[in-house]
């Protein structure tokens, strides 16, 4: 009796187990669609990713709903040219839009490395390669290939 317990001991020991995915912390980016906000979606998105680890999921919103997203707490970070109550700024590209968050990015552990990030970006961004770039995607390239083929260029992830 006592082998038999040893044997299906060692068995269930040995047998491989399925695989278990592990996902970390997501992001909620708000993008309106247009060649602006997603061109800087993607660069801010892909740096975050290779900086801090930290996924992100686009969220089409409305042209101007971000204000409303932020509040529904549909979303963690929106683009806007213009302020928005209630939001804190955490990044900004002169003369183009600023990203402003919700409460999550700058209060929840899993995310203390996202703000600090975000800054050392807007150090490095001139809003002139912004607009190279936001023209390249309103010519047709995909934001992503480009954000991602523009930050590697640079060095920077």
């Amino acid at each position: 009796m006592r082998y038999v317990i040893l044997l299906a001991l060692g068995i269930c020991l040995l047998s491989g187990t399925p695989a278990v995915a592990c996902f970390g912390p997501k992001l909620f980016v708000a993008t309106d669609g247009g060649a602006r906000q997603q061109l800087l979606s993607a660069v801010v998105t892909i740096y975050l990713q290779e900086k801090t680890g930290i996924e992100s999921n686009l969220v089409t919103i409305p042209p101007g709903g971000g204000q409303q997203a932020l509040q529904e707490d549909r979303v963690d970070l929106v683009f806007s040219p213009d302020e928005m109550v209630g939001a804190t700024r955490v990044f900004k590209v002169e003369a183009l839009s600023s990203l402003f968050s919700g409460p999550r990015p700058l209060e929840e552990l899993q995310f203390s490395l996202v703000v600090p990030a975000l800054k050392k970006l807007q150090g490095l961004l001139q809003p002139e390669q912004v607009r190279r770039l936001i023209g390249r995607v309103e010519s047709g390239a995909p934001p992503l290939a480009t954000a991602r083929r523009f930050l590697q260029k640079q060095g920077w992830i």
